[in-house]
């Protein structure tokens, strides 16, 4: 599966009046008027650390959002990209607190993270709280995930599929 730079960007434009919702409806930042998205995707070898580089990196920012919410969703991305779960499921885990390294992760949740095979698919959302941002996640990555399905296309006179 080869994810470009466009296809996330129309994921996320495709949710944005969703995102703009869940930001004009949260009670926790009613000041708020944007959130940072990045995406990561790529591949990873093994169990445990994953220190592969991404092979597809986005930041992008839906609404107006400010520097310290696009250095904290790149750091949630960033952790999240190492160890292969959500930065939810790993600050509220006592003992995966071990994996944070110190002034590189945020210690917020608001990412969430696909794994199949080797190939894992990352994207963290900062701006308004963790439930909120991990919400907005799931959408675009689910986004983002049925347009690369789309590209999957059943080959004439067999069973297997190839990528578009």
């Amino acid at each position: 599966m080869r994810l470009t730079r466009d296809m996330v960007i129309k994921a996320i434009e495709i949710a944005r009046p969703t995102i703009m919702e869940i930001i004009s409806a949260s009670l926790s930042s009613p000041e708020k008027e944007g959130v940072s998205i990045v995406v990561m995707h790529g591949t990873f070898e093994g169990r445990g650390i994953n220190t592969n580089e991404p092979l597809l990196e986005v930041a992008y920012q839906v609404g107006i959002s400010d520097d310290k919410c696009d250095d904290f969703a790149m750091r949630k991305a960033k952790l999240s990209w190492r160890t292969g779960a959500d930065s939810m499921e790993i600050v509220k885990d006592f003992y995966s607190i071990l994996l944070l390294e110190e002034d590189q992760d945020c210690v917020y949740g608001g990412s969430h993270t696909f794994n199949i095979g080797n190939i894992r698919l990352v994207v963290s959302t900062s701006g308004i709280k963790e439930c909120e941002d991990q919400t907005i996640s799931m959408i675009v990555e689910n986004i983002i995930l049925m347009l690369m399905n789309q590209r999957v296309v059943s080959a004439p006179q067999s069973n297997h599929g190839i990528i578009a």
